[in-house]
């Protein structure tokens, strides 16, 4: 397995991750507030971050950089 196939796959893991993340902050934010802006809201930020990475690792790949 090469390294864009490991940086692919761990991609779509984190893109799947982040729709279970919105979905959770979302109804946490009906119910209450404070836990879904502290608790739930990190982890979209993680996961957004995680996509930004691959995404930027994937274009250095096929620049050759």
């Amino acid at each position: 397995m090469t390294i864009k196939e490991r940086i692919e796959i761990k991609l779509n893991l984190a893109q799947e991750k982040l729709k279970e993340a919105n979905n959770e902050y979302y109804k946490l934010g009906k119910e209450n507030r404070p836990l879904a802006e502290g608790e739930a809201y990190s982890r979209v930020r993680y996961y957004q971050g995680v996509i930004e990475t691959c995404k930027f690792t994937l274009e250095l790949l096929e620049k050759g950089d």
